[in-house]
C-alpha cells in the first residue's frame, strides 16, 4: 500500500509539472512507443559482447554489475521484434589482465560489439584491446573522455558532470564548500573548495565530526568562568567555520559511507555527489551504513527511467516502453547475464544505460547490413541514436566520441520515493529527478 501511494505521489508531481512546462501538443500526445524492437535492414541476428566486474576493488567497476541487466531487456526486446540478438557476458574481476582476456575471448567469438559496463583505470586496457581488434566499444559508466576511434562514450563524462555540480555549488552562494575526495579527485569547478581525502577503511565518522563539530556539553571541572568562557568560543569559532556545502567524489560505496557519517553530525548543509551515485550500490550501502534515503541528495546526470516514464510527452513514453519490457521479462524465466539467478531478481537494478548501449550497436549493425564488427564501427562513426531506435535516455550523437550532449547532462535530486515501475524487491533504491522536473 505505500509503495502505490508514493507511486501515485510521484506520479501527479512529475507528470503534471511536465505537462504543464510542455508547450509542444504534440509531445504531450505521443504516441505509445512499442516494446518490440524492429530496426529493419536484412540483420536478422547479432551477438553483441557484456564485460561487467563482478568483484572488483572500489572504483573499478562493481558499482555498476546489476546495473548492466539492463542490456537484457534491450535483447527481450529485440527478440520480440523477430531479432535475434545474443548477449555474451565475461567477468573482468575489474583489473586490466581481466579486461584484457575478457575482450580477447569475445573477440575471438566474433562479436558484432562490445558493451564495456564497467568503470575505472582498467577500462582504458580494454578499449585498447578491443579497438585494436576493430571491435566497436560502447561505454555507458566511464566517465573517461580519453577514447579512441571505435570507442564511444554514452554516458556523461567527468567534464560534464563536474560543471553541472559545481555550478549547481555556486548558485548556493556557499562560501565554505568542502571536497570530499573519496577517489574522485577534486571538481575543476570548484578551485576554492577545501578539499580532504577519504579512503577505503577510513573511519568516515570521524571525518565528519571534524568537518561539522557539535556543541559538547561539559560540567566545567576544574576550569573558571574564564577558562569555560574561552573554551566555549573556541567550540563556537569551529563549528561557525563548519562547510555549508559538501561535494562527495568517488565510487558508490565509498561516497555512501561518507554520506551516512555526515548526515549523523546532523548538519543542513546540502550535499552533492558525483555520478557514481547512481550507481545502485550506492544506496544500498547508504542503507547499511545507517544512512538516510529520504534526505535529498543532488548529483549529475541523465534522469532515471524510472521518473522519466512518469513524465508526459515522447520522453516518457520510451521510458514507458523499457518498462514494460522489463516487467514481462521479469515474469518469464529468463535469467540474470551469467545464468545464475532469475532475472526477476536482479530487476530492480536493470538501467537504461546498459540497455541503450545495446541498442546502439544493434542499430549500427542494421545500418550496416552486416555484423562483421569492423562494418559495424564504420556504421557508428556519425551515427544518431534517438527514441524512434528505441532508447529509453537521452538522443545519442556518435559524430563524436562523447555521445551524450552536454544539454542532457542536468542537475538530478533523489527521491526515495519508488514509482512502482519495476517489480518489487527487497533492495533499496534510489530514483533520481531532473531538478525542474517537478
Amino acid at each position: 500500500m505505500r509503495r502505490t501511494t508514493a507511486a501515485l505521489a510521484l506520479a501527479v508531481g512529475v507528470t503534471g509539472l511536465a505537462a504543464c512546462g510542455n508547450d509542444d501538443a504534440d509531445e504531450a500526445r505521443a504516441t505509445p512507443a512499442p516494446v518490440a524492437l524492429r530496426p529493419g535492414g536484412t540483420v536478422s541476428a547479432v551477438t553483441i559482447g557484456v564485460v561487467v566486474s563482478l568483484t572488483s576493488q572500489p572504483g573499478e567497476g562493481q558499482e555498476w554489475a546489476s546495473a548492466a541487466e539492463g542490456a537484457q531487456v534491450a535483447a527481450y526486446r529485440y527478440r520480440q521484434g523477430g531479432i535475434a540478438v545474443k548477449l555474451v557476458a565475461v567477468n573482468d574481476a575489474g583489473t586490466e589482465e581481466g579486461g584484457e582476456r575478457a575482450v580477447a575471448s569475445l573477440v575471438r567469438q566474433k562479436v558484432s560489439g562490445i558493451v564495456l559496463a564497467t568503470s575505472g583505470d582498467h577500462v582504458g586496457a580494454e578499449v585498447a584491446a578491443a579497438t585494436d581488434a576493430d571491435t566497436p566499444v560502447v561505454l555507458p559508466y566511464s566517465e573517461d573522455t580519453d577514447l579512441p576511434d571505435g570507442a564511444w562514450q554514452t554516458g556523461p563524462s567527468q567534464d560534464q558532470s563536474d560543471r553541472v555540480v559545481s555550478a549547481a555549488v555556486e548558485a548556493t552562494g556557499a562560501a565554505r564548500p568542502v571536497v570530499v575526495d573519496a577517489g574522485g579527485g577534486a571538481l575543476a569547478g570548484l578551485p576554492d573548495a577545501r578539499t580532504v581525502k577519504y579512503q577505503a577503511g577510513g573511519d568516515a565518522a570521524a571525518l565528519a565530526a571534524r568537518l561539522f563539530p557539535t556543541r559538547k556539553v561539559t560540567d566545567g571541572s576544574g576550569q573558571n568562568a574564564k577558562q569555560r568562557a574561552a573554551a566555549d568560543a573556541a567550540q563556537e569559532r569551529l563549528i561557525a567555520r563548519a562547510p555549508d556545502a559538501v561535494v562527495v567524489s568517488g565510487p558508490a560505496r565509498l561516497q555512501a559511507a561518507v554520506v551516512a557519517a555526515v548526515q549523523g553530525q546532523g548538519t543542513d548543509a546540502p550535499v552533492y555527489l558525483t555520478p557514481d551515485a547512481l550507481s545502485p550500490d550506492f544506496a544500498t550501502t547508504l542503507d547499511e551504513a545507517g544512512g538516510s534515503t529520504s534526505s535529498e541528495l543532488q548529483t549529475a546526470g541523465t534522469p532515471d527511467a524510472d521518473t522519466a516514464a512518469m513524465t508526459s510527452g515522447r520522453d516518457g513514453s520510451s521510458a514507458s516502453a523499457y518498462f514494460s519490457a522489463l516487467r514481462s521479462l521479469s515474469q518469464s524465466s529468463a535469467k540474470d547475464l551469467f545464468d545464475s539467478q532469475p532475472f526477476g531478481d536482479v530487476a530492480y537494478a536493470a538501467d537504461a544505460a546498459s540497455h541503450d548501449a545495446v541498442v546502439t550497436l544493434v542499430t549500427a549493425a542494421a545500418k550496416a547490413s552486416s555484423t562483421a564488427p569492423g562494418n559495424v564501427a564504420k556504421a557508428m562513426s556519425g551515427l544518431q541514436v534517438d527514441r524512434a531506435d528505441g532508447i529509453a535516455g537521452p538522443a545519442l550523437n556518435l559524430r563524436s566520441q562523447q555521445a551524450v550532449p552536454s544539454g542532457s547532462v542536468v542537475l538530478l535530486k533523489s527521491t526515495a520515493q519508488d514509482p512502482g515501475l519495476r517489480p518489487a524487491g527487497e533492495k533499496t533504491r534510489l530514483f533520481w529527478f531532473a531538478s525542474d522536473q517537478r
